[in-house]
């Protein structure tokens, strides 16, 4: 099995510079899906790892959203998103979303966590 690593935030290519400092939303999503298909294209039959921002992955997640469904907004820090490139024409289909699972082996259980949490706010709160 070939993995290839893509640091999209390293590649000139991906990052072209914007006059006036911005880009709308479509533009961000126009130059995330073009340089995706670039990839796509050249490590056909290979699975590739990116990381990027949470921005382009939003604008990801919602270009490859079916019509009518929900536009996805909020994308779970260090979450995993995986997309497939599927049939001839090189459509992207979004197969996993938010998947937070691999975190979970870090604590105990979201209920633990949320106890420290709850623990460490009455402590600050009592002591001040």
């Amino acid at each position: 099995m070939i993995f290839v690593v893509v640091l999209i935030s390293e590649d000139p290519v991906f990052l072209p510079r914007v006059k006036g400092g911005g880009e709308s939303l479509n533009q961000l999503t126009q130059r995330c899906v073009a340089y995706l298909n670039k990839i796509a294209q050249q490590h056909m039959g290979e699975r590739v790892i990116m990381v990027s921002h949470d921005a382009a992955t939003v604008e990801l997640c919602r270009h490859t959203d079916p019509p009518g469904s929900s536009v996805r907004r909020n994308v779970p820090n260090t979450s995993l998103n995986v997309f497939h490139v599927s049939g001839v024409n090189g459509q992207w289909v979004l197969t996993r979303f938010g998947d937070v699972r691999h975190l979970f082996c870090l604590r105990a259980s979201p209920t633990d966590a949320r106890r420290r949490r709850v623990k460490s706010f009455l402590l600050r709160r009592n002591s001040g």
